[in-house]
């Protein structure tokens, strides 16, 4: 049977698990691209862009998603990269924005206790198609939405108990 740790949302431990993204998602723009990046109190519709996706499994599954603008992956990519690309289709692009996804689950994820950090992650995954579809494979996430610079971007996480 799945609990979804979202749907427990008064209980500590799944609260600690989405302040452990807040951290992770704060370190990872401070210590990787010299950035802040803080939560925004309300939920962002994003314009189009690009998806990336994390699956993890083990003793809990579940998954990551991240929803930026192209503005926010070409930001992105140029603070990992140091260099920016003309092209909205560079496969450079995919890349650092999979880097950025699996940066954050793994800081995440090492936050947590850990049986939960045992956990696997899937490879990043990557579309221009803004979907939400593999979101309808769980009942449950918390959404949030992020602001670094001018640019914002909004995460999708969904953890399960196995």
């Amino acid at each position: 049977m799945l609990t979804s740790v979202a749907s427990l949302e008064n209980n500590v431990e799944s609260n600690s698990m989405f302040e452990h993204l807040d951290t992770a998602i704060a370190d990872v723009f401070e210590n990787m691209m010299g950035m802040t990046c803080l939560p925004l109190e309300h939920q962002l519709q994003q314009e189009q862009g690009m998806t990336v996706a994390i699956c993890f499994s083990g003793l809990f599954q579940g998954g990551c998603t991240l929803y930026l603008s192209q503005s926010a992956a070409l930001a992105t990519t140029e603070a990992l990269l140091g260099e920016s690309s003309p092209d909205p289709y560079d496969p450079m692009i995919d890349d650092a924005v999979g880097e950025l996804c699996n940066m954050i689950v793994g800081r995440w994820k090492s936050r947590l206790g850990s049986t939960q950090a045992a956990a696997k992650l899937s490879v990043p995954v990557t579309s221009r198609e803004h979907s939400s579809a593999h979101a309808k494979e769980w009942n449950d996430g918390l959404t949030r939405s992020y602001r670094f610079q001018d640019k914002t971007f909004s995460i999708f996480l969904v953890v399960s108990e196995a």
